[in-house]
């Protein structure tokens, strides 16, 4: 039986149905803590980082459904088993910046997503008009793609940068997101036990610290079973 609360613990321990127990033990582990994240750079394979960055290759879907984007040039995956994980990290953008948390694959060299707090959303916007031709008014044709616009009848040109654009929405809010409970590793930290876990619309740029919660029962207890 896991858990946060010594006393959740004692009483869980009670409502197993089992042969009557002489003694039990609570032992305090490092498990669900990240105590295996260091916060160092380069990257080195077998190790689980943490550090931060800007996205500089939008998500793509990659044979067997994994997605992989990347931040300041190191590659990051999110595997297809995370599901819903998986298409909230597909919602990033360039120049979005976030903080990445994950172990470190040898080959392909790869961090392996356990977590991401969402620290920046970059603006998005689409093209909704060519631009017009500041001296007859009609709409501009482009000569081309990456090229500037021309207009037919003037022969004046403009840069893309005078396209009419609108904002996109996105479907992304600060903070952090994780994986869902079966696809997380047992010493991932899970949101519940971070201070800034919900996405909200300001996410602290400072690690989360775990307390955990002060009791009259010791970490580490030996009993007896009180039979009720």
């Amino acid at each position: 039986i896991r858990g946060d609360h010594v006393k959740d613990l004692v009483g869980a321990l009670r409502t197993v149905r089992s042969e009557p127990a002489d003694r039990w033990l609570i032992f305090e582990t490092n498990q669900g803590t990240d105590d295996h994240v260091i916060s160092a750079l380069p990257i080195e394979p077998s190790t689980t980082v943490d550090f931060r960055g800007d996205v500089t290759r939008g998500p793509r879907t990659i044979t067997g459904g994994h997605l992989i984007f990347s931040v300041d040039g190191y590659e990051v995956t999110a595997y297809e088993p995370s599901k819903q994980f998986r298409e909230k990290v597909g919602s990033l953008f360039p120049e979005d910046r976030v903080r990445v948390i994950g172990s470190v694959r040898d080959s392909p060299r790869t961090v392996n997503l356990e977590k991401v707090q969402v620290l920046h959303l970059a603006e998005v916007t689409r093209k909704i008009a060519n631009p017009t031709c500041p001296q007859c008014g009609k709409r501009m044709k482009s000569m081309g793609r990456a090229a500037p616009y021309r207009c037919a009848r003037c022969g004046v040109r403009r840069p893309r940068s005078a396209e009419a654009r609108e904002s996109v929405p996105r479907r992304l809010s600060l903070g952090w997101y994780e994986p869902p409970v079966g696809s997380r590793r047992h010493l991932s930290k899970p949101l519940q036990r971070m201070a800034d876990s919900v996405p909200s619309e300001k996410a602290s740029l400072e690690p989360a610290r775990f307390r955990a919660p002060e009791s009259d029962i010791s970490l580490r207890s030996i009993g007896r079973l009180s039979r009720s």
